[in-house]
């Protein structure tokens, strides 16, 4: 009899109920967030050392969802920001498949990569469970922009990409609209929980304000927010009548 039956039976006389842990692997074979080749063999090295094999023995249940791709959008350059248009594509990915897994009921094992992956891992979780912490353990602060950069390597950047209050440090990048912050959708689920919204104005959309991509995204904006305050939710409740497809991302 092994440890883990033990465990079982001891837990069960005393009343305590024993659960398997469920874990769901992804794989991101990516190394565009650095410049130096093999990270990206890291998930396929990984695994072959037998790593499913490995966690069930401790009577987790695995999934492995397997890797990640991405067809990389073209995209206008950012000064000091190398390989922006892979990692904005993969990262978007990364966070969708995080979101999937996490409504799966499983905790999320991602193997890389460089660590430019946080990027999406780090916003799927947000985004799926709002209220989330991340301990950071790393020999760099990764708080880099590309003003700040010596390298233009995006891994260095990943904290400062993350964190709101360094919004107003980065210029737009092309790509990455997915991982704006999303207040104002949550601020009109909140509302709309309520049940107590009369009435809604919704102004300052110019669309005689920047070009024709900037005046899209506004307008998308607008839209998202009032689908929001009106009922839509991204936490699995049911959608209202015509509303199919509503991107995660808003903008201040």
């Amino acid at each position: 009899m092994n440890i883990l039956s033990k465990v079982r039976i001891i837990s069960n006389k005393l009343g305590i109920h024993y659960y398997s842990r469920k874990v769901g692997i992804i794989g991101v074979p990516f190394d565009k967030g650095q410049k130096k080749e093999g990270v990206a063999r890291g998930p396929e090295t990984i695994r072959a050392a037998n790593l499913v094999d490995k966690l069930k023995i401790l009577d987790l249940d695995v999934r492995d969802y397997g890797d990640v791709h991405y067809n990389m959008n073209n995209m206008n350059d950012i000064k000091n920001m190398s390989h922006l248009g892979h990692v904005a594509s993969c990262m978007n990915n990364l966070s969708e498949q995080i979101r999937q897994v996490l409504r799966d009921g499983r905790q999320v094992l991602t193997i890389g990569g460089d660590h430019s992956l946080s990027i999406g891992t780090i916003d799927g979780h947000v985004k799926e469970k709002q209220d989330v912490a991340v301990i950071w353990v790393d020999a760099h602060a990764d708080l880099n922009t590309n003003k700040t950069s010596e390298s233009g390597n995006v891994h260095g950047m990943p904290v400062a990409l993350l964190t709101s209050e360094l919004a107003d440090y980065w210029p737009y990048l092309p790509g990455m609209d997915w991982q704006m912050p999303i207040e104002a959708i949550h601020l009109m689920e909140e509302i709309s929980r309520t049940h107590r919204l009369n009435a809604i104005d919704l102004v300052e959309v110019n669309p005689q304000i920047g070009n024709e991509q900037d005046v899209k995204m506004t307008v998308q904006a607008a839209i998202h927010i009032i689908q929001a305050a009106l009922g839509y939710s991204r936490r699995g409740l049911k959608v209202p009548e015509g509303v199919t497809d509503m991107p995660l991302q808003t903008f201040h």
